[in-house]
């Protein structure tokens, strides 16, 4: 897969309402000038009424469920979510197992409930990640289906957080994003993860890796690269070509 241009007609870029772009599509929308590729800006609206000429070689840039619907209608498959890799479970520092919100919340109702973080193990995620400390705090997530699969982990207390963003088998860069910016994690643990997962990783990814409290630095979770975000400091061509080359993976457009 080439490092610069992709086999690209145009590029469809999310706005904020009024043309306004976030970030993200900021990046890409500076990359496709450089390289001469057209792009066009799109409303939610449009995604959803199936009115966007989505096709493999027409990226979409924006938010996980545009760009999930995006790739639905240009038939092209949705990943599962990276989350945790098998591969890289002697990297945790901590128990991770699946569970249903049916049986977490029995498990406090029945008063045996531990701290414990959950976050949503589908595709589309229907809240974001939190620690149950208590019956209160499992409530707001009793809207959802009891069926909903998840992924739980034991309390930690993180230092500091990073994420790693990757593309083609190489960290580009390092962001802080949690934390005390001071703590830093081991970049050769984070280059050990990489390595460890090897072929089995997408083109472009994410890793997001913290310091322990016990001084370890440990995978706190990974992220695909077809709607990732850009954190502080991430060069914006390799954001770009991340973000494109993964969806051209995804819809073998490369």
């Amino acid at each position: 897969m080439s490092n610069h241009v992709f086999p690209i007609e145009r590029v469809f870029l999310q706005e904020q309402g009024h043309g306004k772009l976030r970030v993200e599509e900021q990046y890409v929308a500076a990359y496709c000038a450089a390289h001469g590729i057209p792009t066009e800006v799109f409303t939610e609206k449009r995604i959803r009424r199936r009115t966007l000429p989505v096709t493999a070689n027409t990226p979409v840039v924006g938010d996980v469920a545009l760009v999930t619907a995006a790739l639905k209608i240009c038939e092209g498959a949705p990943p599962a979510p990276l989350d945790y890799p098998l591969q890289l479970t002697s990297f945790l520092h901590r128990p991770l197992w699946r569970a249903r919100l049916a049986d977490i919340v029995q498990h406090w109702m029945n008063g045996n409930g531990e701290p414990v973080f959950v976050k949503p193990a589908e595709a589309e995620k229907k809240f974001t990640g939190r620690l149950i400390n208590s019956i209160d705090d499992l409530r707001p997530l009793t809207r959802h289906a009891g069926t909903t699969e998840l992924w739980c982990s034991t309390q930690v207390t993180w230092l500091s957080e990073y994420r790693a963003y990757i593309v083609g088998g190489k960290v580009i860069h390092t962001a802080h994003y949690a934390g005390d910016p001071d703590q830093t994690i081991n970049p050769e643990t984070v280059t050990q993860a990489v390595t460890t997962l090897g072929e089995a990783a997408p083109y472009g990814y994410s890793l997001d890796f913290g310091l322990l409290d016990s001084g370890e630095t440990a995978l706190v979770e990974g992220n695909d690269g077809y709607g990732l975000g850009a954190y502080l400091g991430v060069p914006a061509p390799d954001y770009a070509r991340l973000i494109l080359g993964r969806w051209c993976e995804l819809t073998d457009a490369c």
